[in-house]
């Protein structure tokens, strides 16, 4: 768990097995739907609706991102334990209910300031049930289930069976960072993102331009960047290159806040200080 979260844990030293040379079943259980996903371990995964109600609830969040990611990382190495095993189970299946719902059919849903990023979680009886308001305290839970995760001495992925409450205990939990005095390039920056992600952070303060540089490229005042970033060409961002970054964040449940500070603004502070 992080530290940003106050949790609550219940659990037991019964273990369940989480193989990974067989089909995954994942349940998504919304307030007005029931999607059911079989995700084969074996390939590249995004989840194909097999049952639908008929309001035909979208939610590119859960469905492509969150759950491709979980399996991806579930096949990478984990904590090895030295346990005395006695009794166990299978996992057979992963159920998450968002009582929210999660429906992107004509809005997409947005991480913001006032989201719920609450969450609990049962692992017991071969199944692992995710229960969450929104869909952000969802992509919570898939994390704190993989930290969860150890391998034993047969090279077996195993999970002890106990359920956890978490809940933010502060809303805005982030990282800064400045590209003016130092350019990041985009692929940087999201595995940046990806990383706030993983240890439950939620938002991304990005400082794009100062006195140093102005890297920002700009339609309207495109001589903004080609006088004043550290190269015309190699050191901008281009428009659709931030809209990538921003929607890489947005199915990461994290915010990112762009800081523009025009030329000669810092000089100006410090004059008038």
């Amino acid at each position: 768990m992080s530290e940003n979260l106050s949790s609550y844990h219940e659990y037991s030293t019964s273990y369940c097995l989480l193989g990974i040379a067989i089909d995954k079943i994942f349940t998504m259980k919304f307030s007005t739907t029931l999607l059911i996903f079989n995700l084969v371990i074996s390939h590249a995964i995004i989840p194909n609706t097999k049952e639908s109600s008929d309001h035909g609830v979208l939610c590119k969040i859960s469905e492509s991102e969150a759950t491709r990611r979980f399996v991806s990382r579930l096949k990478m190495k984990h904590i090895p334990i030295v346990y005395q095993f006695t009794d166990g189970c299978s996992i057979s299946r992963i159920v998450f209910n968002i009582s929210g719902g999660c429906n992107e059919e004509e809005n997409e849903l947005w991480p913001s300031a006032s989201m719920d990023e609450s969450y609990s979680v049962k692992i017991d009886n071969g199944t692992i049930s995710i229960h969450s308001e929104e869909i952000w305290g969802t992509l919570h839970a898939f994390e704190t289930i993989l930290q969860l995760v150890y391998r034993s001495e047969l090279g077996q992925n195993v999970i002890f069976q106990r359920k956890v409450e978490d809940s933010p205990r502060l809303p805005h939990r982030g990282v800064l960072i400045g590209t003016s005095k130092h350019y990041l390039r985009t692929e940087a920056i999201k595995n940046i993102t990806a990383a706030l992600s993983i240890m439950k952070m939620n938002v991304l303060h990005w400082h794009m331009t100062d006195d140093e540089s102005f890297p920002y490229s700009s339609t309207v005042y495109p001589e903004l960047s080609s006088k004043g970033a550290y190269h015309p060409r190699e050191y901008v961002y281009e428009r659709g290159e931030i809209g990538s970054l921003i929607e890489f964040a947005r199915l990461r449940g994290v915010r990112v806040i762009v800081e523009f500070d025009t030329p000669g603004e810092k000089m100006k502070r410090s004059r008038n200080l």
